[in-house]
Protein backbone atom coordinates (compact mmCIF):
# COMPACT_ATOMS: atom_id res chain seq x y z
CA UNK A 1 0.00 0.00 0.00
CA UNK A 2 1.07 3.31 -0.66
CA UNK A 3 1.19 5.78 2.67
CA UNK A 4 3.10 8.24 4.30
CA UNK A 5 5.06 7.65 7.54
CA UNK A 6 2.08 9.45 9.80
CA UNK A 7 -0.42 6.99 8.56
CA UNK A 8 -0.33 3.04 9.63
CA UNK A 9 -0.78 0.84 6.70
CA UNK A 10 -2.99 -1.16 8.82
CA UNK A 11 -5.52 1.91 8.14
CA UNK A 12 -7.89 2.85 4.98
CA UNK A 13 -8.38 0.15 2.48
CA UNK A 14 -7.07 -3.27 3.43
CA UNK A 15 -8.94 -5.63 0.89
CA UNK A 16 -10.99 -5.95 -2.30
CA UNK A 17 -13.78 -7.15 -2.12
CA UNK A 18 -17.02 -8.63 -4.13
CA UNK A 19 -20.40 -8.13 -2.87
CA UNK A 20 -23.21 -10.64 -3.49
CA UNK A 21 -26.67 -9.70 -2.93
CA UNK A 22 -25.98 -9.55 1.37
CA UNK A 23 -22.40 -11.59 0.81
CA UNK A 24 -18.95 -10.28 0.75
CA UNK A 25 -16.12 -12.30 -0.66
CA UNK A 26 -12.65 -10.52 0.68
CA UNK A 27 -9.12 -11.14 -0.08
CA UNK A 28 -6.17 -9.36 1.60
CA UNK A 29 -3.82 -7.48 -0.35
CA UNK A 30 -2.25 -7.34 -2.61
CA UNK A 31 -5.25 -9.27 -3.77
CA UNK A 32 -7.23 -7.39 -6.96
CA UNK A 33 -10.48 -7.95 -8.01
CA UNK A 34 -9.89 -10.73 -11.00
CA UNK A 35 -8.29 -13.02 -7.69
CA UNK A 36 -11.60 -12.57 -6.36
CA UNK A 37 -13.25 -13.77 -9.78
CA UNK A 38 -10.36 -16.45 -9.73
CA UNK A 39 -11.63 -17.99 -6.72
CA UNK A 40 -15.37 -18.14 -7.42
CA UNK A 41 -14.63 -20.10 -10.61
CA UNK A 42 -11.85 -22.26 -8.80
CA UNK A 43 -15.22 -22.81 -6.77
CA UNK A 44 -17.16 -24.22 -9.45
CA UNK A 45 -19.49 -20.83 -9.06
CA UNK A 46 -20.14 -19.62 -12.97
CA UNK A 47 -20.01 -15.82 -12.51
CA UNK A 48 -21.82 -15.50 -15.39
CA UNK A 49 -25.01 -17.00 -13.93
CA UNK A 50 -24.69 -14.75 -11.11
CA UNK A 51 -27.43 -11.85 -11.26
CA UNK A 52 -24.96 -8.59 -9.73
CA UNK A 53 -21.77 -8.80 -8.43
CA UNK A 54 -20.74 -5.28 -6.90
CA UNK A 55 -16.69 -4.75 -6.79
CA UNK A 56 -15.34 -2.47 -3.65
CA UNK A 57 -13.16 -2.61 -1.17
CA UNK A 58 -12.81 -3.67 2.64
CA UNK A 59 -11.55 -0.64 5.24
CA UNK A 60 -9.76 -1.32 8.01
CA UNK A 61 -12.69 -1.58 10.05
CA UNK A 62 -14.38 -4.39 7.36
CA UNK A 63 -16.79 -2.30 6.15
CA UNK A 64 -17.71 -2.76 2.60
CA UNK A 65 -17.17 0.18 0.41
CA UNK A 66 -17.95 1.15 -3.55
CA UNK A 67 -15.40 1.94 -5.48
CA UNK A 68 -16.39 5.49 -5.40
CA UNK A 69 -16.79 5.59 -1.75
CA UNK A 70 -13.31 3.84 -0.98
CA UNK A 71 -11.35 6.04 -3.42
CA UNK A 72 -12.44 8.86 -0.63
CA UNK A 73 -11.33 6.67 2.07
CA UNK A 74 -7.79 5.81 0.32
CA UNK A 75 -7.51 9.43 -0.39
CA UNK A 76 -7.71 10.14 3.13
CA UNK A 77 -5.47 7.81 4.48
CA UNK A 78 -2.75 9.14 1.75
CA UNK A 79 -3.14 5.65 0.42
CA UNK A 80 -3.72 7.07 -3.94
CA UNK A 81 -1.33 9.40 -5.32
CA UNK A 82 -2.36 12.89 -7.20
CA UNK A 83 -2.69 10.95 -10.44
CA UNK A 84 -4.76 8.41 -9.46
CA UNK A 85 -6.89 10.88 -7.94
CA UNK A 86 -7.50 12.77 -10.59
CA UNK A 87 -7.78 10.06 -13.46
CA UNK A 88 -11.03 8.69 -11.85
CA UNK A 89 -13.80 8.31 -9.39
CA UNK A 90 -13.42 5.24 -8.59
CA UNK A 91 -10.73 3.22 -7.10
CA UNK A 92 -8.94 0.45 -8.37
CA UNK A 93 -6.58 -2.27 -6.47
CA UNK A 94 -4.03 -1.28 -8.69
CA UNK A 95 -3.78 2.59 -7.19
CA UNK A 96 -3.13 1.09 -3.71
CA UNK A 97 -1.61 -2.05 -4.37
Amino acid sequence: MRGDADRPQSRGIVAAALRIKDVTLSMPAPARHADLFAALVGLGIDIHEVDHVDQGFLDHRGLYLSRTSAKIVANRFGQVSRESLERMPELYSEDVW
